[in-house]
């Protein structure tokens, strides 16, 4: 015996249908939101350039630490120039105070360790003062780019 089709119910396709049009725009939104999330922080642009012993320091590590504990991070060029990330999306950075931390090695900052490659300890070319016990500091203000040179000295 073959089933009618009642005329009271609604055809697959159309709750398919019905169903993309209400979803379709909720998904669309999404990028938006972010840009919105993005814009109410406050975000400062901040670069610079960091030389060791009066050169350019390629590949090094920057970090800009709110006493939380938070970061913004960038990496240094050939020429030593670097722009901070908020995040893999996003540049910039919060404003506030923040310690900054230098590194040329790939270590945690709360690890005494040294990095090793293929059994080799990896020395850290740039002294304590200005990583794990950091005594540069910053301000970044709000909304505006700024830019904050870094000048180590490696201390021979």
């Amino acid at each position: 015996m073959k089933r009618k089709n009642p005329k009271h119910l609604v055809p697959y396709y159309m709750l398919t249908a019905s169903f993309l049009f209400v979803l379709l725009p909720v998904l669309g939104g999404c990028g938006n939101a972010y840009t919105r999330q993005y814009n109410n922080l406050g975000l400062a642009e901040v670069k610079g350039i960091v030389t060791l012993d009066g050169q350019p320091l390629p590949n090094a590590l920057v970090h800009f630490e709110h006493e939380n504990k938070t970061y913004s991070y960038g990496e240094t060029n050939k020429h030593g120039e670097y722009q901070l990330h908020f995040d893999s999306h996003k540049t910039g950075v919060l404003p506030g105070s923040k310690i900054v931390r230098i590194w040329t090695t790939r270590q945690n900052s709360d690890s005494d360790s040294e990095q090793e490659t293929q059994g080799n300890p990896v020395q850290e070319r740039i002294p304590s003062q200005y990583n794990q016990k950091s005594t540069l500091t910053v301000v970044v203000e709000a909304g505006k780019t700024q830019t904050f040179n870094f000048d180590l000295k490696s201390g021979k």
